[in-house]
């Protein structure tokens, strides 16, 4: 080996060296050596003779030569001395462990820690250092939640204005035998309420309770009035149907609520009802009086109440019954008839409310 040629037949490495004869062999590898051309310079010494492939393969490593990665510097590896044609092999050494896996999880680990650190330096910035010690002042004190202080459209519109006054007027009972047998004792009941206000009254709740001698209850009873104009009367009644009593009842207090309603929107500005024509006839199990029913109203009623009030000869309420009619047509007039439950006695007079109910 040497870095010149040393005479004919010398052949020249992948390495720049040149090795004398004779060339090895390589398979598939046509001889490619070609020889440099000559440059003579004018006065110079003679070049010597010209170069030729190698007449042999070398017998070692030429000192401080080139040695594939994983070879030793001392000798060639299994299988023959290297290639002069060879480069840099395409893979790893045979034995050698590929790393780049390793390098580029740990490359992402280190990115995944900076950008955390990041983060937590940026949002310990946003954070106030100390914490407010003070409170506002500006805003106004509440002491209630909404609502509680002013009262709904619903409680507004229940509440009583004081220009409706719906009393009791007149209230009686009798206590009288009845029954399939006629040996029951039997309680009816009948009074006449007023609006003596200047606004139209709605939903009125009426309780009436029975109380004997010792003062005990003894029944109960309810009714609603729908409408009551101002200065109208309304007479309710009926019987405490299907109640025992073992003695007569002694008192009947009739209680009423205030109006839910005052001057209702949906109640027609103009309107009356009336009862024409009142016939009452009993027999040995109930009374009956029939009677017709006449509007002023502009429009159909539907179910509307009707009350029967009845009196005995001094004109005083003895009891009365409640019925319902159909419909009374507008600005018309029907047939209609209130049955009780029981034969009251002593009827001398009847006389019938009306109640024209709800509007939409």
């Amino acid at each position: 080996m040497s870095d010149t040629p040393q005479g004919p037949d010398w052949w020249q490495a992948s390495d720049d060296r040149w090795y004398p004869p004779p060339r090895p062999d390589m398979p598939g590898v046509a001889d490619t050596t070609v020889a440099a051309p000559v440059m003579v310079t004018p006065g110079a010494p003679p070049m010597g003779p010209p170069m030729g492939p190698p007449t042999g393969p070398p017998t070692g490593p030429p000192s401080g030569g080139y040695a594939p990665p994983g070879v030793p510097s001392g000798g060639f590896p299994p299988g023959g001395p290297p290639s002069p044609y060879g480069g840099m092999p395409a893979g790893p050494p045979p034995g050698t462990q590929n790393r780049t896996p390793l390098f580029i999880a740990i490359g992402v680990v280190v990115a995944i820690a900076l950008v955390a650190l990041v983060v937590v330096l940026t949002s310990s910035d946003d954070e106030p250092s100390d914490p407010p010690t003070s409170t506002p002042t500006d805003q106004p004190e509440q002491t209630a939640g909404p609502g509680t202080t002013t009262a709904s459209p619903e409680t507004t519109a229940a509440a009583p204005s004081g220009d409706a006054e719906v009393a009791v007027v007149e209230s009686g009972f009798s206590n009288f035998m009845g029954g399939f047998d006629q040996d029951e004792r039997s309680v009816a009941y009948g009074f006449i309420v007023e609006n003596s206000g200047d606004d139209v009254a709605t939903d009125i709740t009426i309780s009436v309770s029975a109380y004997d001698a010792a003062g005990s209850a003894v029944a109960s009873d309810s009714h609603t009035i729908h409408v009551l104009r101002p200065g109208e009367k309304l007479g309710l009644g009926d019987e405490f149907f299907g109640d025992t009593f073992a003695a007569d009842v002694d008192r009947i207090d009739v209680q009423v609520s205030e109006p839910s309603g005052l001057g209702s929107e949906e109640v027609p500005a103009e309107g009356t009802l009336t009862a024409e024509g009142i016939t009452t006839t009993a027999d040995d199990y109930s009374v009956t009086t029939k009677f017709t029913a006449k509007s002023t109203y502009g429009e159909q009623l539907d179910y509307p109440s009707a009350y029967a009030i009845y009196r005995n000869a001094e004109g005083k309420i003895i009891g009365g019954s409640t019925g319902t009619v159909d419909f009374i047509p507008a600005n018309g007039s029907v047939a209609a008839e209130v049955r009780s439950w029981e034969a009251i006695p002593n009827i001398e007079t009847t006389e019938i409310y009306l109640d024209p109910g709800w509007f939409d």
